[in-house]
C-alpha cells in the first residue's frame, strides 16, 4: 500500500480493535528505509503509548474463535457519543452509590433495610478499599442474614477474608464476622430490573476496583 492508498484508506480517528481496546489513528507515516506506509496511532487507555504498525495490516481479516473479524474497526461519531454517555451514566451510578447512607455491620438490624433488590458495595471504613461488590433480590436477606449472620456457604465476604493469606488475623467465621461489625460498612441502590443490577454490579466493581470477586465455576 502506498502513503497515498493510506491516507486514503485508513482516515484519522478512533478504531476498535478486534479484541476490544480502543485507539486513535493520528496520522500516516512513510518508513524511511523502504517508504512502506505506516500507521501512527495511540491507545487510548492505559499510558496512552504510541505505536507504528504497517498500513498493510491495518485493514486485514484476523480470526479468533473461528470467526473473521477486521483487526481495525473504525468507530462513527454515533457509536463515540453513546461511549461516553454509557461513561457518564456508570460514573453518575458510581456518585450515586458512594453519596448515599453508609451502614455499618457493628450495630445493623434487620429492620434497617429493605426486603427490595438492589446492587451493594461493601467498604473497609479505615482504609476506604472496596472488599466486595454484590447483587440482590432481597437486600435485608443478603446483607444482614447472609453477610453478617450467614454460615460460609452463603457468606461469601467472611469466607474470602478467613482464605485471604494477607489477613493474618482473621482465621475463624467468628472472627471473620467481628471483622464486618469493626471495620466494614456498606451503601447500596435499589435497582428493580435484573438484567440492570447484573450489569451495575460489573460496572461497579470495575470502578470500585473491588478486592474479592465471585469465584468461577
Amino acid at each position: 500500500m502506498t502513503i497515498e492508498e493510506a491516507i486514503q484508506a485508513i482516515p484519522l480517528g478512533r478504531y476498535r480493535h478486534f479484541k476490544g481496546n480502543e485507539y486513535e489513528v493520528i496520522g500516516i507515516a512513510r518508513y524511511s528505509e523502504t517508504e512502506e506506509a505506516m500507521v501512527v496511532y495511540r491507545a487510548l487507555y492505559g499510558e496512552g503509548g504510541v505505536w507504528v504498525r504497517p498500513a498493510d495490516m491495518w485493514n486485514e481479516t484476523v480470526e479468533r474463535d473461528g470467526k473473521p473479524y477486521k483487526r481495525f474497526t473504525p468507530m462513527n461519531e454515533d457509536s463515540v457519543v453513546q461511549d461516553k454517555k454509557r461513561t457518564a451514566e456508570a460514573e453518575a451510578l458510581v456518585d450515586q452509590l458512594t453519596g448515599s447512607k453508609k451502614y455499618y455491620f457493628s450495630d445493623l438490624k434487620p429492620s434497617d433495610l429493605q426486603e427490595r433488590a438492589g446492587v451493594y458495595a461493601i467498604f473497609d471504613k479505615e482504609t476506604g478499599e472496596n472488599l466486595y461488590v454484590g447483587r440482590t433480590k432481597n437486600l435485608r436477606q443478603r446483607l444482614y442474614n447472609n453477610h453478617l449472620m450467614g454460615p460460609k456457604t452463603n457468606a461469601r465476604l467472611k469466607k474470602y477474608l478467613m482464605e485471604d493469606p494477607l489477613v493474618i488475623e482473621i482465621g475463624t467465621m467468628e472472627e471473620a464476622k467481628q471483622f464486618l461489625k469493626d471495620r466494614c460498612y456498606f451503601q447500596f441502590l435499589l435497582v428493580d430490573d435484573v438484567r440492570q443490577r447484573g450489569q451495575i454490579e460489573g460496572m461497579l466493581g470495575f470502578f470500585l476496583d473491588v478486592r474479592y470477586i465471585h469465584e468461577e465455576h
